[in-house]
């Protein structure tokens, strides 16, 4: 059975997190600017500044993962292939952010995911026509009530 995607609200602290990686690598990527051409120093920051956007990568699959989003959205092309130890880190910011869903779900669901494009939560068209039964149905039990009553 799929499950409802985790709200916004429930994933703030995962979303600001991904917000500072990119703070870090616009800073990084200036301070790398400032610097003279073939420096050490500059080779650091553009090092540094690749691991943030690894980083960042991977947080944000697992933002899109929790969201409801499937891997080919996120990701159309990519001549970047996840490693097992890409999905133990993913596996770990889930488990970080997101306790209740880690508790269900395993590192293997994630390879499935990208993989095999499995779906563990619904869409956001389904979501919205869930909603949509939803209020029709309350709709009607007070239409029905109403009727009752007089």
């Amino acid at each position: 059975m799929l499950r409802e995607p985790l709200s916004r609200r429930n994933l703030l602290s995962l979303k600001a997190t991904i917000k500072g990686f990119s703070a870090e690598s616009i800073t990084l990527r200036k301070k790398a600017y400032k610097q003279p051409k073939k420096s050490a120093k500059k080779t650091m920051y553009y090092i540094d500044k690749v691991n943030v956007g690894l980083t960042s990568r991977l947080h944000c699959l697992v933002y899109a993962f929790v969201r409801g989003l499937s891997y080919k959205e996120v990701e159309r092309a990519t001549n970047c292939k996840l490693t097992d130890m890409d999905f133990t880190r993913m596996y770990a910011i889930l488990k970080a952010f997101s306790p209740w869903t880690a508790y269900y779900l395993k590192e293997e669901d994630l390879k499935l995911w990208v993989n095999e494009g499995k779906q563990y939560y619904l869409t956001k068209a389904e979501m919205t026509a869930k909603i949509e039964a939803r209020r029709t149905k309350e709709k009607e039990m007070k239409a029905a009530r109403e009727a009752r009553q007089c």
